[in-house]
């Protein structure tokens, strides 16, 4: 009896390796090729891995100090590669997917931000202590855990977060993708490096552990893996020889909230929208070494180049498609919550489905984490809250977006606005950046004439 399909396990090196590092400065871009052959790609199974450290200009790594007194820092004490909710993520700026031929698949720009922005809503507190530092060990729910990693040089194995590779599977024969060709483009150290965070009795609310040594990042021992399911000459030529193939991609937009009663209008220009997810931080805090540059932060007033600004909550938040509310009729209401430092239920609940699109049974979101409760306002045994030590960071996770259609098919927005409008207390002097990710369903033609994208 013949065998229809049989795996083969692949590993891949860059086309363009090289014995030296590949660093943002020097080797920035790395570019892998699959070849076309009779199979299909698994892609549950495909990985990018490496090494990765931290050096400064001595190629020395990090002494980071994670329970010293003051007196206890120097120079090297205080990096972190890409903060403990991204790690090895961070340091991918932009991911080009394409055809051998050079056909255009998905292009995702600030993808560590969308690793940021997505990954704590798909992974539990458990998944961060025990699941993902298998895969990188920079991942944990507390930045001084991380920090002590860092110390060290890391191997890394973790999943490229595309649209196109959530897909099951993919077709790499001339009946369908016909190879695919994977282009990285590394990110700048000032976005990539920022210090540590470490909380105690005396600093409840977090002391940043900055390096004053500048340090920078080094990617080594690249490879790409994946399972070929490779098919039989049989199956291969029943195959049809022209067809269409639906994937998802995900685009990158940037803008600046600074009012306190704003709306922002993004031209998508697409006819199958499933997603789009908002997130947010302070405009002087992108690429800057003195603070971490990926995080969930919530609008700010007044943030320094060194230290988060005041809170400025979001009261409400409408979602408009071509000026009329979409996809939910009414305006979302938060700001009884947002008074009282709890969670933004009624805000925050679709931006998780924005991400998740319902499937909303593992997050890091809690009162405990995005609201510090644990350690300051739950009180235990003896009237006494968690110790700092031992709790989660209180780290912000502050999302907005919406799930604009939970069957995955997509909404036509190519001759209309998507619209975000947010009410705050902003002081309309403090600039925040808004990091939109919108995911597409798109339809690609396949045939002996090549490739093409029709939507």
């Amino acid at each position: 009896m013949s065998i229809a399909i049989s795996k083969q396990k692949v590993s891949i090196t860059p086309i363009n390796d090289s014995s030296a590092p590949f660093t943002s400065a020097a080797y920035p871009i790395i570019n892998f090729e699959i070849a076309s052959k009779p199979a299909m790609l698994d892609t549950r199974t495909l990985k990018l891995n490496f090494r990765l450290k931290a050096v400064n200009s001595s190629g020395d790594l990090p002494s980071n100090v994670t329970n010293g007194a003051a007196s206890a820092l120097h120079p090297g004490n205080g990096v972190l590669i890409g903060g403990n909710r991204v790690s090895a993520s961070s340091v991918i700026e932009q991911i080009s997917i394409s055809t051998l031929s050079g056909r255009s698949l998905e292009t995702i720009r600030s993808y560590n931000r969308l690793c940021a922005t997505t990954v704590p809503f798909r992974k539990s507190a458990s998944d961060f202590s025990n699941c993902n530092c298998i895969e990188d060990a920079g991942l944990s729910e507390k930045s001084v855990t991380a920090a002590r990693v860092n110390n060290q040089e890391i191997d890394v194995s973790i999943h490229l977060k595309c649209g196109l590779f959530s897909q099951q599977p993919l077709n790499i024969s001339e009946k369908g993708l016909s190879g695919l060709k994977i282009s990285i483009e590394l990110a700048q150290n000032g976005m990539t490096m920022s210090p540590f965070t470490r909380y105690s009795p005396t600093h409840p609310n977090g002391e940043i552990i900055s390096s004053t040594d500048s340090f920078s990042y080094e990617v080594s021992n690249v490879t790409l893996t994946y399972d070929s399911l490779n098919m039989s000459t049989a199956l291969y030529d029943s195959l049809p020889s022209s067809g269409t193939v639906l994937y998802n991609s995900i685009q990158t937009m940037h803008s600046n909230i600074i009012a306190n009663d704003q709306s922002q209008n993004l031209n998508i220009g697409s006819k199958r929208v499933i997603s789009v997810t908002h997130s947010f931080c302070p405009t002087i805090h992108l690429n800057n070494r003195a603070i971490d540059s990926f995080r969930l932060a919530e609008l700010e007033n007044g943030a320094t180049v060194n230290a988060p600004g005041t809170k400025s909550p979001v009261q409400q938040v409408s979602y408009l498609r071509g000026g009329i509310l979409a996809p939910y009729d009414f305006i979302l209401d938060s700001s009884v919550q947002a008074s009282e430092n709890s969670p933004l239920a009624q805000i925050l609940e679709p931006a998780m489905n924005s991400v998740t699109l319902y499937d909303n049974h593992t997050s890091l979101i809690s009162a405990n984490t995005t609201n510090g409760i644990l350690s300051s306002k739950l009180y235990l045994t003896e009237n006494v809250a968690t110790p700092a030590e031992s709790a989660p960071d209180p780290f912000s996770l502050f999302i907005l977006g919406a799930g604009i259609d939970s069957r995955g098919n997509g909404v036509d927005y190519e001759r209309v606005n998507y619209t975000i409008r947010m009410l705050s207390s902003l002081d309309n002097r403090s600039p925040n950046s808004m990091f939109s990710y919108i995911t597409t369903q798109n339809v690609l033609l396949y045939g002996p004439t090549g490739l093409t994208v029709i939507e």
